[in-house]
């Protein structure tokens, strides 16, 4: 299919907590290329876990926390298949300070990028997401001045920033991580690259598209989510 002349308007939003995240980014970017279709991103800080002085996340408040040596084996070679690695971090940390970071590649036009380099420190080298070494050091990859960096990241009224948005975020209807939306054409949870270039060119061909999708394997559906999916089926059925 040729690329198509009109950009699609894609909000990617995510967490760097959340290791479906980074797949979804990764089948993110695959898709675009499959798809061949111009997409104008921006990208949305999600904070899952509410941040505390500890710079941990509290176990108890991860959806899946009884099973994740599970979880983290069922997405292990899904990454593979995308050519990443996510393993199950020895350290839960907060992503407050590494989404506030976020906010500063914003500003640097440096947004993929940094998103590439702090999942990758995140799960596939199992570096602490929180400490100002690991993101000072990505910051020095980046080739950005790090003490300007480390002084953005460290500034309150950045950092509250991101509580807002998620805020905001959580209002417009977003319910957990990755969520794609498209216009106002939400998606959620990692689709498979194939099955997401297929929306993108579904959608730039102005193609009627369902309401609303969701994946059964997601670590944090809610049940908003949840309702959806089940009045989905009812619908179905009646039909």
């Amino acid at each position: 299919m040729a690329s198509s002349a009109r950009a699609l308007s894609i909000s990617y939003y995510f967490d760097f907590a959340c290791p479906w995240c980074y797949l979804g980014f990764s089948r993110f970017h695959h898709a675009l290329k499959l798809s061949r279709v111009r997409g104008k991103i921006a990208y949305h800080p999600y904070e899952l876990y509410a941040h505390n002085s500890s710079h941990r996340v509290e176990m108890e408040k991860i959806t899946t926390h009884l099973h994740l040596p599970r979880v983290y084996a069922q997405i292990s070679p899904l990454a593979a298949r995308e050519g990443i690695i996510i393993h199950q971090p020895s350290i839960f940390a907060s992503s407050r300070r590494a989404l506030t970071g976020f906010l500063f590649a914003q500003r640097e036009k440096k947004e993929k990028e940094y998103l590439a380099h702090v999942f990758a420190a995140q799960f596939e080298r199992g570096e602490d997401i929180s400490s100002l070494v690991t993101l000072g050091k990505i910051a020095h990859e980046l080739k950005w001045d790090i003490e300007k960096f480390l002084n953005f990241i460290q500034n309150p009224r950045n950092a509250n920033e991101i509580a807002i948005r998620s805020e905001n975020a959580s209002r417009e209807g977003i319910t957990g991580v990755p969520t794609y939306r498209i216009g106002d054409f939400p998606i959620v949870g990692s689709f498979p690259s194939a099955e997401l270039a297929a929306v993108f060119q579904q959608r730039a061909a102005e193609k009627e598209a369902p309401a609303f999708m969701d994946v059964s394997l997601h670590p944090t559906r809610t049940r908003t989510a949840s309702r959806n999916k089940r009045a989905q089926k009812k619908s179905k059925k009646k039909s």
